[in-house]
């Protein structure tokens, strides 16, 4: 069922970090925490993403505008297709620091693929 337009989501994925239930290890969970909002695309921004066939300036406009999660599943599927393109791991980085998205703690860490939609 898709997101409806215009309607702001609260996300959160919780990860316990124990390493067995019987032993006394006790963890507190890592906890990951956003708002998502599912938008239409002005023409403008259209316009931009049909005038170049290049995907890494594509994942610039997504993000120019704020569209972070495209930004974000863009550039990741070109990291997983060439996962050495030293192009693609600069826009990655440049990416995850920008300061709306701070996601540089995860740089370096492995892309393991994309979850399929649902």
């Amino acid at each position: 069922m898709p997101l409806n337009v215009d309607r702001q989501y609260r996300w959160y994925f919780d990860i316990d970090c124990s390493v067995s239930a019987s032993s006394d290890y006790s963890a507190t969970p890592d906890s990951l925490t956003g708002i998502i909002e599912r938008i239409n695309l002005s023409d403008n921004v259209a316009q931009e993403l049909n005038a170049t066939p290049n995907p890494l300036n594509q994942v610039a406009t997504y993000a120019k505008h704020g569209i972070w999660y495209d930004a974000l599943t863009e550039l990741a599927q070109l990291r997983l297709q060439q996962p050495e393109n030293p192009d693609f791991k600069q826009a990655w980085d440049k990416l995850l620091r920008d300061r709306y998205v701070n996601l540089a703690k995860i740089y370096s860490e492995p892309i393991l693929g994309i979850l399929p939609s649902w």
